[in-house]
């Protein structure tokens, strides 16, 4: 399933655009190669910087994305990666778009608008999670990390769980003891390793991002 890209890919031209990150909370910034979770400074979210002007040279604006990719990485100079290299298999993205004019006009307050809704049941976990998830595992590939690791009850880990099943790297999935267990055979049936943690998602949460630390592993988590 996470056969990888080939490295001689039409997608994988031209350098990235993607320069680093800003602390939104700071203003402080890291290069690309930062290797930490959040803010060095105030522990706060970091949000992405990039070459505006590499970017603008990248996109053809007659086309949506780069590239010959079928999928999410064809818009690969808006990534955080420098290449498609490390991209998972099956495809995720590239998902249909279809016009509602008929549930528009049933929406009062809507006005006269173009409604279109995403199929992104169409993606492997059938879940829009997987755009995420697809990205992140290309950088853990590219970082060579030994695991990847996330705090989910919902379809981030079974996102997650699904995108690794079979490859490299593999995923723990940290869940509240308390989950419901209908919630956790899809994330087993995937191959991920499972932890529970007494408490609610927090406490999974921070044990998640404590032993990612400790390890070396790959934090998914977001928010």
């Amino acid at each position: 399933m996470n056969t990888k890209v080939p490295t001689s890919s039409p997608d994988n031209r031209g350098a990235p655009a993607w320069t680093g990150y800003r602390c939104l909370a700071c203003g402080r910034t890291e290069p690309s190669n930062y290797p930490g979770y959040g803010c060095a400074a105030c522990g706060r979210h970091l949000e992405l910087t990039y070459d505006f002007q590499q970017v603008r040279g990248q996109l053809d604006p007659g086309r949506a994305g780069t590239g010959a990719r079928a999928d999410i990485f064809r818009y690969l100079p808006w990534l955080p990666l420098p290449d498609a290299r490390h991209a998972p298999t099956p495809r995720v993205g590239q998902t249909p778009l279809y016009a509602v004019p008929q549930l528009a006009d049933a929406t009062p307050g809507l006005g006269d608008v173009n409604l279109f809704l995403k199929d992104d049941g169409l993606n492997p976990s059938a879940s829009f999670k997987d755009r995420a998830g697809a990205v992140v595992l290309a950088r853990a590939r590219q970082l060579d990390v030994p695991m990847i690791a996330g705090a989910s009850t919902g379809n981030a880990g079974s996102s997650l769980a699904c995108l690794t099943a079979g490859g490299t790297p593999p995923c723990v999935i940290f869940v509240p003891a308390a989950a419901p267990v209908a919630k956790l055979p899809q994330l087993l049936i995937f191959g991920a390793r499972v932890v529970a943690a007494e408490g609610s998602y927090d406490q999974p949460y921070a044990l998640c991002a404590q032993i990612c630390a400790q390890r070396g592993w790959y934090n998914r988590n977001t928010g």
